[in-house]
């Protein structure tokens, strides 16, 4: 028994290196794709009632960078208001076509491939029309509805003592969706796609003067039967990740305790609809299973959730005026950089700045986790004024000389701002080398910069479980997203890159352990754009549709 405890303890750390890129081989994944079986990229579940929300074009916002730091009056829960939630954090921001090719949806939210593993529900007490029943909502993002998958009550969660007006958002993951394009390094993808979502999610709220909390201490499987998810199985079923606490008043902080009895009642009885079939065959992927068994957060009960907001520390705020739903609604990922561009030193300097105040004091909107595990950023600067080429390092530990002394001890350390730990490590030719360790991406070379986030690794889930190990992503992901939103307000692009070679990364910093890993990869940049896609916009196919008296009974 004791030996069989002490190989699932090593379940995470195998798993890890089981799935790094390596030169001489990539993890195991599809030795090809197939295409008769890609899966469909939006779950329905069918027979469900369907609530429709309204597409609402309007851009006026917030200023963007006064989003996590203003003082914004809440606006209160409506439908309307749900479906800016929605369509600001969650919905398809335009399709796209070109010459020979069926047209395909982008979303507001980033997903490694565009395949969008992450499902998300909506547990909330009262819906204009919907009644005084409290109710779980599935949101189908391409037809921008809620799907009503169980009546649960009258009032529950006011009963339970949540904030007016202040509801459940949980997510899923469905791993088949990753996994038929990357195989078994898909589950690593599908978390750091958790943590662009729970970025995508605040930073919606946000512009709504609404708080997010992340709910901690709620298992896996109590999640799992809350969101109706129990019941399922197969390879497309949804596997239950987070829940988070919405709440539209910030101006009172407070706490509420929710036992054993309060959220079985939240548990449906009975469900709605069915969920679609995504694919016709699946290709097993049993190593996803068993890091995700082993990933499994046991409940501790009863749960404490706070909320309220705090005033947080000053830190450079460049005021560029560009409204916030614009910034959230165009972002897009390149898909090739212009390597004549060149970065000017004054911005790159402001957004490290904003960076590490940001990240180092876990403000807005880093302030979701109790602890920051994100220890530096390894960069690669390609193009920036008055910077050589070379690998550079921006440090969010107070102990930077213990981080010096296991790295490599040929390294300058010479300092670049006297405000910032930012040091030059090495100059070199990047041209090269960040291509090679990027799964030979130009992308990676042909941009401002590329970046690699170091994160404590074998610490945390030697002294908090298994379980933190979707966590140390989810940190990664939400980081992404503020630089995909940092790069469009500085008139860039940006790409996330999960393909990356592990152990060249640690390598080149002398990297020898375990201690720190490099997770998620990051490049920004200027974009060449393709003029042969056409950009369709994202719901202009919904009049139509919804007119149709038999819309939703001919749905897939």
């Amino acid at each position: 028994m004791e030996e069989n405890a002490k190989i699932e303890d090593k379940t995470v750390f195998d798993y890890h290196e089981r799935t790094k890129h390596r030169l001489e081989a990539y993890a195991p994944s599809p030795l090809f794709l197939d295409w008769e079986n890609e899966p469909f990229p939006f779950r329905i579940y069918e027979g469900a009632p369907k609530l429709h929300l309204a597409i609402i074009k309007e851009l006026s916002s917030l200023f963007y960078d006064q989003l996590g730091f203003a003082d914004i009056e809440a606006r209160p829960v409506d439908k309307e208001t749900l479906s800016l939630f929605l369509l600001d954090s969650l919905s398809i921001s335009a399709w796209k076509s070109a010459p020979g090719l069926s047209p395909w949806s982008l979303r507001i939210n980033p997903s490694s491939g565009n395949l969008h593993p992450t499902e998300v529900y909506l547990l909330i007490d009262w819906l204009e029309d919907e009644g005084n029943i409290t109710a779980l909502y599935h949101y189908c993002p391409l037809y921008h509805c809620l799907e009503k998958r169980a009546n649960l009550g009258s009032h529950l969660l006011a009963d339970c003592g949540l904030p007016e007006q202040g509801f459940f958002v949980g997510i899923s993951s469905i791993f088949w969706r990753e996994a038929w394009k990357y195989g078994e390094r898909a589950y690593r993808y599908c978390q750091l796609d958790i943590g662009h979502v729970l970025g995508s999610i605040r930073y919606s709220a946000s512009l709504l003067g609404w708080g997010s909390y992340l709910v901690q201490g709620i298992g896996t499987d109590l999640l799992g039967s809350i969101l109706g998810l129990a019941s399922q199985e197969g390879p497309e079923k949804e596997h239950p990740e987070a829940l988070l606490l919405i709440v539209p008043d910030q101006k009172k902080r407070g706490e509420t305790t929710l036992g054993k009895d309060q959220l079985e009642k939240l548990i449906p009885r009975t469900l709605l609809g069915h969920p679609n079939t995504l694919s016709k065959e699946h290709f097993p992927w049993p190593e996803i299973e068993k890091v995700a068994n082993s990933c499994r957060i046991p409940s501790s009960l009863p749960l404490k959730i706070r909320w309220g907001k705090t005033s947080p520390a000053p830190i450079p705020i460049l005021d560029r005026r560009l409204p916030a739903r614009e910034i959230i609604r165009k972002r897009r990922s390149a898909q090739v950089m212009n390597k004549w561009e060149r970065c000017p030193i004054n911005r790159f300097q402001f957004l490290l700045q904003k960076l590490h105040g940001s990240l180092k004091e876990r403000l807005f909107p880093f302030d979701f986790f109790q602890e920051n595990f994100i220890v530096a950023l390894l960069f690669f600067v390609n193009h920036v004024e008055g910077l050589s080429q070379g690998i550079y390092l921006l440090s969010f530990l107070s102990n930077l000389e213990e981080f010096k002394e296991r790295l490599d001890q040929t390294f300058l350390w010479e300092k670049i701002f006297d405000s910032l730990p930012f040091f030059c490590l090495r100059p070199l030719n990047t041209d090269i080398l960040a291509k090679k360790v990027h799964c030979h991406q130009s992308i990676a070379a042909d941009s401002f910069f590329s970046l690699g986030m170091i994160v404590k690794f074998e610490e945390p889930i030697q002294n908090l479980g298994q379980s933190i190990y979707p966590e140390l992503f989810w940190q990664c992901g939400l980081l992404g997203q503020f630089l995909y939103l940092e790069a469009e307000a500085n008139g860039w692009r940006a790409t996330g890159i999960g393909c990356f070679f592990d152990d060249e990364i640690h390598k080149i910093m002398g990297i020898k352990d375990k201690r720190w890993q490099s997770l998620y990869h990051f490049t920004l940049g200027k974009e060449i754009v393709d003029k042969r896609i056409q950009k369709i916009d994202p719901y202009g196919f919904l009049e139509k549709l919804r007119s149709q008296s038999d819309f939703f009974s001919n749905l897939r």
